[in-house]
């Protein structure tokens, strides 16, 4: 890259000029943070030049308004659906698409204030947030 020029890549940001204060904590903070890392730790073992690829394939535009353990979980899905892990219909399936809708549903499933029942407890009892 000659002098003077920007970087092409969102994650290359050094030397781009900008107001803005960059995030360098990596920390989590959530409960789903915490899970995306233990998530990554144990289902992933390649290297961790490939996740950052991963990251860094990711469109601009998405990787700008990702957080980091946002990327992560983007590549790790990646990855998973480049490996037949998992299918990108399985993982929409489990995300609540019926496979009818042109795209995300525009409405949520719940909203504040409604009453969900829990079917079951989950074996490994991982302490997950209800409503």
């Amino acid at each position: 890259m000659k002098s003077g020029a920007h970087a092409t890549h969102p994650a290359d940001v050094g030397g781009n000029p900008t107001n803005e204060k960059m995030d360098t904590e990596q920390v989590a903070h959530h409960q789903w943070e915490k899970e995306v890392r233990v998530m990554v730790d144990t289902m992933y073992k390649g290297t961790w030049d490939r996740m950052r690829k991963m990251m860094e394939a990711l469109p601009q535009d998405v990787y700008t308004a990702a957080t980091y353990y946002e990327r992560w979980a983007l590549a790790l899905i990646k990855i998973l659906i480049e490996e037949k892990a998992i299918s990108h219909e399985e993982l929409l399936l489990k995300l609540g698409y019926t496979g009818t809708e042109e795209g995300p549903p525009s409405e949520p499933m719940y909203k504040a204030g409604d009453t969900v029942k829990v079917k079951k407890e989950y074996a490994h009892k991982t302490p997950w947030e209800r409503p």
